[in-house]
């Protein structure tokens, strides 16, 4: 059920198409799946705090699962029943369901026909029966009585019910549940002071779950998909402003860094939702972050936050800090956009390798003709490491261009490993780029027979071997059938297994 939780908040923040949507929603199906294999069909009893399996209450300590049983609570949702058979469209579904606004549910018949309405056959829900006191009411004789006087009502200037005098001292459930069902900006806004006051505190008194909660109330009010009226998107966006300043920025910044936190999505989801007003303070603390773990969600969070985040990891890029200017060229990479090759390529004269190896990585990844462009001038680059990586970036990239210059070191034949290493990671990429017209020179690079440093000979014929297996055609595919005749040893191998897949690939 938290994994159901967190492909609904997928659902909201990647676009329908989006490969990471498509596994998160296949993940979740073949998560239930391997419970329904145990026991089919299975129903999830929901209450207004928390989900029960048979006659047990499940994660009342899980904040997520306290979510999730609000929200189902809200649509009315009493069970939940999954069946054998389920597929990722029924998931689907009834997380779009979910992601419905509460009044729109109701509206549209409520969760069962919407579900019927989106297909789901393998999922069902049974409704909260709410009316039933009206009913019983309705049926009950009442004794005649005199008509009362008629009485004048004014009328009011907002049409829902005065809400509770303060000294009932609302819990946290019912201030949220009546941010997500007002009506009228008058009701809206007493709620959204209480809940701030509570956030405000809730930060003070290091209570993250609660705080986390408040924030994300807002931030579901102000998704390109939320179905709320323009004003509830102004007043929500300025209580994010409030609770999410630079202090509670920080604070949801420190949480995540932590080793042991359980709401590592929820605050990642959090800071990218806060855009650009979270960059500055992620690349503070990434500069100083010594963890490993948390440098990584650090740079994550970074990553997901896309182009609002390049401006700032550009600007970065002229830090003294060998691995400040390392991890933010990661992130560039991370997030591929064009506009950071330029910067990236002045970076590549860096003094230090371990810089210049991410920045190729980094290239590799962005992957354009300039991308490419700025890899050819450093294939004579100091360091054996750099150098390796731009000539297999050359291949991945498939720089058609960068042929002559690797065709130049495939030839060279030398008695020193580390620059046998270097030949053969061009013979590599030459079989990478899969232009024909490699295959001649990769063909007397097989047949090249040697007495002085044969075992360093072989290595390079066996590299041979494997790239006209990747480039193909006739003359690799009878230069291959001739070398295993020939061959022997690990040559003879390398020459099997290419023409194997060829034949696959044919």
């Amino acid at each position: 059920m938290i994994g159901v939780k967190k492909t609904a908040r997928d659902l909201t923040f990647y676009p329908p198409s989006h490969p990471t949507l498509a596994q998160s929603l296949d993940r979740a199906c073949q998560n239930l799946l391997g419970l329904l294999s145990q026991q089919s069909p299975l129903t999830i009893t929901v209450g207004r705090d928390g989900l029960q399996y048979g006659k047990a209450p499940f994660g009342k300590e899980n904040l997520v699962l306290r979510q999730l049983a609000s929200e189902l609570y809200t649509r009315r949702i009493q069970r939940i029943l999954f069946d054998a058979g389920l597929q990722p469209e029924d998931v689907r579904g009834f997380l779009e369901m979910l992601a419905m606004d509460p009044r729109r549910v109701m509206e549209e018949g409520g969760p069962a026909r919407v579900l019927e309405s989106k297909g789901v056959t393998r999922l069902k829900v049974t409704e909260l029966e709410l009316r039933f006191q009206e009913q019983a009411l309705a049926a009950a004789p009442t004794p005649r009585e005199e008509p009362a006087p008629e009485v004048v009502v004014a009328p009011v200037e907002e049409p829902e019910p005065e809400p509770p005098p303060l000294e009932e001292a609302p819990t946290l459930e019912v201030l949220l549940n009546r941010l997500e069902e007002a009506t009228g900006l008058g009701s809206y806004q007493r709620t959204t002071a209480r809940l701030l006051e509570w956030g405000r505190s809730a930060r003070t008194s290091n209570d993250i779950e609660t705080f986390v909660r408040i924030l994300s109330a807002f931030v579901f009010h102000t998704h390109p998909q939320s179905v709320k009226p323009p004003w509830v998107r102004s007043e929500a966006e300025q209580a994010i402003a409030a609770l999410g300043d630079a202090g509670g920025v920080a604070y949801l910044i420190g949480k995540l860094c932590e080793k042991d936190c359980a709401l590592d999505d929820d605050l990642i989801f959090l800071l990218v939702s806060l855009g650009d007003a979270a960059v500055p303070l992620l690349l503070e603390r990434l500069a100083e972050e010594e963890t490993l773990s948390a440098r990584r969600k650090l740079m994550g969070t970074l990553s997901r936050l896309g182009p609002a985040a390049v401006p700032h990891l550009i600007a970065g890029l002229k830090d003294s800090r060998w691995y400040v200017v390392r991890n933010l060229a990661l992130v560039l990479g991370n997030i591929g956009l064009p506009e950071a090759v330029l910067p990236l390529r002045q970076v590549l004269t860096n003094s230090d390798p371990r810089v210049r190896k991410e920045v190729v990585k980094a290239l590799t990844r962005i992957g354009t003709g300039p991308a490419g462009e700025a890899l050819m001038q450093r294939m004579g680059d100091p360091d054996p490491g750099v150098r390796q990586s731009v000539i297999a970036a050359l291949g991945t990239l498939k720089v058609v261009r960068a042929i002559g210059l690797l065709a130049d070191l495939a030839r060279q034949f030398s008695a020193f490993a580390k620059e046998v290493d270097a030949q053969k990671g061009a013979i590599m990429a030459l079989g990478a780029i899969g232009d024909p017209q490699v295959v001649p020179l990769l063909v007397g690079l097989l047949r090249r027979r040697t007495w002085l440093n044969r075992r360093l000979n072989d290595e390079v014929r066996a590299a041979a071997a494997s790239a006209l297996g990747t480039v193909g055609g006739e003359a690799a595919t009878e230069a291959l059938l001739a070398e295993t005749k020939r061959a022997e040893g690990p040559v003879a191998r390398v020459c099997e297994l290419a023409l194997e897949r060829l034949a696959r690939g044919r």
